[in-house]
């Protein structure tokens, strides 16, 4: 039997536990992920992302005082416009999980 002293002897959790004082309430990961990025749920609310990473926004000056606007016009405010390039890095890092 000289074959079973040379392999190493395997201990059961609770003879580890004590060796090693764990806490065996606590559950650590061997290997810990990067922490998951919030969404800002204002942003999230606002905009949309198209189909070829673009952010969709609303136009303003359709809330109120609409009896002088034209038609024409208040069906223009009606449509989505597209943020510009120069914003789109700062709803982007808004919406980490957008595309």
């Amino acid at each position: 039997m000289p074959e079973q002293q040379d392999m190493p002897k395997l201990k059961t959790r609770k003879a580890a536990a004590k060796r090693f004082k764990v806490n065996r309430c606590l559950f650590v990961p061997e290997q810990q992920d990067m922490p998951k990025l919030k969404t800002r749920k204002a942003a999230a609310k606002r905009f949309k992302v198209t189909g070829s990473g673009k952010f969709l926004r609303r136009r303003a000056f359709r809330n109120h005082l609409l009896d002088h606007k034209s038609p024409k016009r208040k069906r223009y405010l009606g449509t989505m416009a597209v943020v510009d390039e120069r914003d789109a890095d700062n709803v982007a890092l808004m919406l980490p999980y957008s595309g």
